[in-house]
């Protein structure tokens, strides 16, 4: 079982530019069968969206709030929450499934959707 404080942890750390831009990070982080479903409503896969996060210059570190989690079976966990950029104001609720393999937990799925809430 994970704790909320511990899952928006590992959301957190996707989110920190020490993370987000190292290779060997989200080889670590993000499931081999890893799908992202962007902004812009495009799929990606895990080799497209470590290679835009590495490409891309560094951002601020979005806001977490109105984090949730919910257990959807033993060792796959759903969070659900709004991120806010500080710079540009741009809003999204995001989704994230994690799977739990052994000890850690690796990123199988992410949506992010823009709202104005």
């Amino acid at each position: 079982m994970i704790d909320a404080k511990k899952m928006r942890g590992l959301e957190q750390q996707l989110l920190l530019a020490v993370v987000n831009k190292s290779i060997d990070k989200l080889n670590l982080m993000l499931a081999e069968d890893f799908l992202e479903v962007g902004r812009s409503g495009r799929k990606y896969n895990k080799r497209q969206v470590i290679e835009s996060l590495t490409r891309v210059g560094g951002s601020p570190v979005p806001s977490i709030t109105q984090f949730k989690m919910m257990e959807l079976s033993d060792g796959l966990f759903l969070s659900n929450y709004v991120s806010t950029n500080k710079v540009g104001g741009l809003i999204s609720r995001r989704t994230s499934i994690w799977r739990r393999s052994g000890a850690k937990w690796h990123l199988v799925f992410h949506q992010g959707t823009p709202t104005t809430l």
